[in-house]
C-alpha cells in the first residue's frame, strides 16, 4: 500500500508572523536562565520564598517577565509612569498569551531572517510550564509619587531599580510619598523591599534614602555596595551596583 505524503503545512499569514518577529526582538538579549536569574538572587538570601511582587518603574517589562519566570511568582505586578511604555509591556502580554497556543516549530515562516524566531521558539520550549499555564505579569500604569493603588498588606516583595532617586529630583515629597505606600502594601514579618539605587546622584544617596525609609515606617535590614550588576558594566549610571534590603518596622 502507498504511503501518502503528509500535506504541506499552511505557511502562517503576515499578520501572525510579524507579533512572532515583534517577540523575538523584545527578548533577543534577555537569556532568563543564565544572564538574569543568578543576578537576581543576591537579595533572595535569608528571606522566605516570595510569591507576589510589585516592580516600581517597570520601563518596559522585561526585568518584571524576568522577576515573574526566573522566581517562579504566582503574581507580579509591574507599575510605570509613562503610558507608551506600559502599552508596549501589555502587548507582549498579549503576544505570549497567543503564542502558547498558535506557535510551533512546524509552521514558522519558511522565509526572511529565521534566526530570532527559532531563538525564541527555543526559549518558550524551556519553559513548558509558564507558557501553558499563561503565568504573565499585569501592567499598570501609574504615577508613584501620587499614590499605589493595591490593598495593604498585599504583596511578598516591593522591587525598584533606579527609580526613586527620580522621585527626590522631580519633587522632594514624592519619594515619602511613595515610601509610605511601599510600607502600607509590602505583607507583614516576611515581607520585604529592595531598592536598587545609586549611592550618591544629586542631593540623592542612600543615606538619606535609609532615613526616608525609617520615616515611612521601614528598616533596613542590609545595605550592600558591592552586589551584582542588572545590566551592561559600562553604564553604572543606568546599571548601579549595590541595594538596600528592608522591611516593616516591628
Amino acid at each position: 500500500m502507498k504511503i501518502q505524503p503528509e500535506p504541506p503545512l499552511v505557511p502562517l499569514p503576515m499578520t501572525d508572523i510579524e507579533p512572532l518577529y515583534e517577540l523575538a526582538d523584545y527578548f533577543r538579549d534577555e537569556n532568563f536562565d543564565t544572564r538574569y536569574l543568578p543576578k537576581l538572587e543576591w537579595f533572595i538570601e535569608g528571606c522566605s520564598q516570595f510569591e507576589s511582587v510589585l516592580n516600581l518603574g517597570c520601563s518596559r517589562g522585561r526585568e518584571t517577565f524576568a522577576l515573574t519566570w526566573c522566581l517562579r511568582l504566582v503574581q507580579a505586578v509591574g507599575v510605570e509612569i509613562d503610558y507608551e511604555r506600559i502599552r508596549y509591556a501589555r502587548k507582549i502580554t498579549r503576544f505570549l498569551s497567543t503564542f502558547r497556543h498558535k506557535y510551533c516549530t512546524q509552521n514558522l515562516p519558511s522565509f526572511g531572517d529565521r534566526r530570532y524566531v527559532e531563538t525564541l521558539q527555543t526559549w518558550c520550549e524551556g519553559m513548558p510550564t509558564e507558557i501553558r499555564e499563561g503565568n504573565l505579569p499585569e501592567f499598570v500604569q501609574e504615577d508613584i509619587s501620587r499614590g499605589i493603588a493595591h490593598p495593604d498588606n498585599s504583596f511578598d516583595l516591593i522591587y525598584s531599580r533606579y527609580t526613586l532617586w527620580k522621585l527626590m529630583e522631580r519633587q522632594g515629597e514624592g519619594l515619602l510619598s511613595a515610601l509610605r505606600d511601599i510600607a502600607r502594601i509590602v505583607k507583614l514579618e516576611m515581607g520585604r523591599v529592595v531598592l536598587v539605587e545609586p549611592e550618591q546622584k544629586g542631593e540623592f544617596c542612600r543615606d538619606y534614602l535609609q532615613s526616608c525609609l525609617a520615616e515611612a515606617g521601614l528598616t533596613t535590614i542590609k545595605t550592600e555596595d558591592n552586589g551584582s550588576r542588572l545590566g551592561g558594566a559600562d553604564d553604572p549610571d543606568t546599571n548601579p551596583i549595590g541595594y538596600i534590603l528592608a522591611k516593616l518596622r516591628a
